[in-house]
Protein backbone atom coordinates (compact mmCIF):
# COMPACT_ATOMS: atom_id res chain seq x y z
CA UNK A 1 0.00 0.00 0.00
CA UNK A 2 1.21 3.06 -0.87
CA UNK A 3 1.66 6.13 1.43
CA UNK A 4 -0.08 9.35 0.85
CA UNK A 5 2.36 11.49 3.20
CA UNK A 6 4.32 13.93 1.58
CA UNK A 7 7.63 12.36 2.92
CA UNK A 8 7.06 9.53 1.22
CA UNK A 9 5.77 10.67 -2.18
CA UNK A 10 9.15 12.26 -2.43
CA UNK A 11 11.31 9.33 -1.21
CA UNK A 12 9.44 7.08 -3.85
CA UNK A 13 9.67 9.62 -7.05
CA UNK A 14 13.04 9.88 -5.97
CA UNK A 15 13.96 6.00 -6.10
CA UNK A 16 11.74 5.51 -8.88
CA UNK A 17 13.91 8.09 -10.99
CA UNK A 18 17.28 7.26 -9.99
CA UNK A 19 16.77 3.64 -10.51
CA UNK A 20 15.19 4.20 -13.98
CA UNK A 21 18.10 6.67 -14.64
CA UNK A 22 20.49 4.14 -13.05
CA UNK A 23 18.97 1.10 -16.00
CA UNK A 24 19.74 3.59 -18.52
CA UNK A 25 23.16 4.21 -18.12
CA UNK A 26 24.37 0.92 -17.20
CA UNK A 27 25.88 0.13 -20.06
CA UNK A 28 28.36 4.03 -19.91
CA UNK A 29 29.14 2.39 -16.44
CA UNK A 30 28.65 5.28 -14.97
CA UNK A 31 27.09 6.05 -11.58
CA UNK A 32 24.23 8.04 -11.04
CA UNK A 33 26.35 10.00 -8.23
CA UNK A 34 28.72 10.24 -10.84
CA UNK A 35 26.76 11.93 -13.73
CA UNK A 36 25.74 14.47 -10.85
CA UNK A 37 29.22 15.78 -9.95
CA UNK A 38 30.50 15.39 -14.00
CA UNK A 39 26.72 17.79 -14.72
CA UNK A 40 27.52 20.26 -11.96
CA UNK A 41 31.55 20.38 -12.89
CA UNK A 42 30.93 20.58 -16.62
CA UNK A 43 27.99 23.28 -15.82
CA UNK A 44 30.89 25.08 -14.12
CA UNK A 45 33.16 25.57 -17.46
CA UNK A 46 35.09 27.19 -18.49
CA UNK A 47 35.54 27.08 -14.92
CA UNK A 48 36.81 24.52 -12.49
CA UNK A 49 35.58 24.60 -8.89
CA UNK A 50 36.73 23.17 -5.46
CA UNK A 51 35.30 20.00 -3.59
CA UNK A 52 34.23 22.47 -0.67
CA UNK A 53 31.97 24.02 -3.27
CA UNK A 54 31.09 20.72 -5.17
CA UNK A 55 30.04 19.35 -2.27
CA UNK A 56 27.69 22.52 -1.57
CA UNK A 57 25.96 22.06 -5.04
CA UNK A 58 25.15 18.47 -4.73
CA UNK A 59 24.71 18.50 -0.89
CA UNK A 60 26.87 15.94 -0.19
CA UNK A 61 29.40 15.81 2.70
CA UNK A 62 33.54 16.34 1.90
CA UNK A 63 34.47 13.05 2.53
CA UNK A 64 31.68 12.02 -0.05
CA UNK A 65 33.09 14.48 -3.02
CA UNK A 66 36.83 13.22 -2.41
CA UNK A 67 36.06 9.22 -3.02
CA UNK A 68 33.48 10.55 -5.49
CA UNK A 69 36.20 12.71 -7.22
CA UNK A 70 39.10 9.92 -6.63
CA UNK A 71 37.00 7.64 -8.92
CA UNK A 72 36.77 9.73 -11.13
CA UNK A 73 40.14 10.83 -11.36
CA UNK A 74 40.93 7.17 -11.73
CA UNK A 75 38.55 6.57 -14.88
CA UNK A 76 40.21 9.67 -16.36
CA UNK A 77 36.34 11.86 -16.17
CA UNK A 78 38.07 15.12 -14.37
CA UNK A 79 41.45 15.95 -13.41
CA UNK A 80 42.82 18.29 -10.82
CA UNK A 81 44.76 21.20 -10.59
CA UNK A 82 46.25 23.21 -8.11
CA UNK A 83 44.96 27.06 -7.20
CA UNK A 84 46.45 29.71 -7.71
CA UNK A 85 45.36 31.65 -4.97
CA UNK A 86 45.66 29.19 -2.69
CA UNK A 87 48.27 25.99 -2.64
CA UNK A 88 46.33 24.05 -0.87
CA UNK A 89 43.12 23.76 -2.64
CA UNK A 90 42.86 21.37 -5.84
CA UNK A 91 40.59 22.70 -8.45
CA UNK A 92 38.38 20.31 -10.43
CA UNK A 93 38.04 20.45 -13.90
CA UNK A 94 36.14 17.89 -16.10
CA UNK A 95 38.37 16.19 -18.52
CA UNK A 96 37.39 15.95 -22.73
CA UNK A 97 36.61 12.04 -21.83
CA UNK A 98 34.43 13.46 -18.99
CA UNK A 99 32.75 15.38 -21.61
CA UNK A 100 31.89 13.05 -23.70
CA UNK A 101 30.63 10.66 -20.67
CA UNK A 102 28.45 13.26 -19.67
CA UNK A 103 26.91 13.93 -22.76
CA UNK A 104 26.33 10.51 -23.61
CA UNK A 105 24.49 9.87 -20.10
CA UNK A 106 23.21 13.40 -20.10
CA UNK A 107 20.91 11.86 -23.75
CA UNK A 108 19.71 9.39 -21.04
CA UNK A 109 18.97 11.48 -18.44
CA UNK A 110 16.84 13.73 -20.85
CA UNK A 111 15.28 10.84 -22.29
CA UNK A 112 14.09 9.58 -18.93
CA UNK A 113 13.23 13.09 -17.55
CA UNK A 114 11.21 13.53 -21.24
CA UNK A 115 9.10 10.14 -20.51
CA UNK A 116 8.80 10.98 -16.68
CA UNK A 117 7.23 14.84 -17.66
CA UNK A 118 5.56 14.31 -20.93
CA UNK A 119 1.93 14.34 -19.35
CA UNK A 120 2.62 17.77 -17.89
CA UNK A 121 2.05 21.28 -18.72
CA UNK A 122 5.00 23.50 -18.38
CA UNK A 123 3.05 25.67 -16.26
CA UNK A 124 2.45 22.67 -13.53
CA UNK A 125 6.26 21.65 -14.00
CA UNK A 126 7.29 25.46 -13.44
CA UNK A 127 4.78 25.24 -10.46
CA UNK A 128 6.40 22.29 -9.42
CA UNK A 129 9.88 23.49 -9.45
CA UNK A 130 8.85 26.83 -7.44
CA UNK A 131 7.46 24.49 -4.08
CA UNK A 132 10.45 22.43 -4.69
CA UNK A 133 13.13 25.50 -4.27
CA UNK A 134 10.40 26.87 -1.10
CA UNK A 135 10.85 24.02 0.42
CA UNK A 136 14.95 23.54 -0.41
CA UNK A 137 15.01 27.21 1.24
CA UNK A 138 12.69 26.43 4.10
CA UNK A 139 14.75 23.84 5.02
CA UNK A 140 18.30 25.67 4.24
CA UNK A 141 16.84 28.14 6.93
CA UNK A 142 16.53 24.96 9.39
CA UNK A 143 20.04 24.24 9.81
Amino acid sequence: MKSDKFPILLRYCWFGLNQEFRKKIQPIALTTVQYTVLRTIHEKLPDSINQSDLSKLISTNKNNISSIVKRLLVLGYVKTSVNLLDKREKQISISETGIAIYLTAKKQADGVKQALFQNFKQSELSTLNRYFKRINKKADSLK
